[in-house]
């Protein structure tokens, strides 16, 4: 049973990677970061990330994206 859960869990975060581009891109559609609630089930989904980590790795993709939304989360050198 342990290994069923950890393989359900494991494809819930492969399943989320695979989405994140598509869901950062809504939101920035949206001109908005994530959510308090978003954050939340990322972490929940992950089983790692603070809320920072997971706005950083927003910021980095919206900026890739042409968006300043979050850069504020961003080291100085890649503002």
């Amino acid at each position: 049973m342990p290994n069923e859960i950890e393989k359900v869990l494991a494809e819930g975060a492969d399943a989320l990677d695979a989405a994140l581009p598509d869901l950062f891109d809504a939101m920035i559609a949206a001109n908005r970061g994530p959510t308090d609630a978003e954050l939340e089930m990322f972490r929940a989904v992950k089983g790692a990330g603070s809320d920072n980590e997971w706005r950083r790795l927003f910021a980095k993709h919206a900026k890739s994206r042409g968006s300043s939304l979050l850069s504020n989360h961003l080291p100085p050198s890649s503002s």
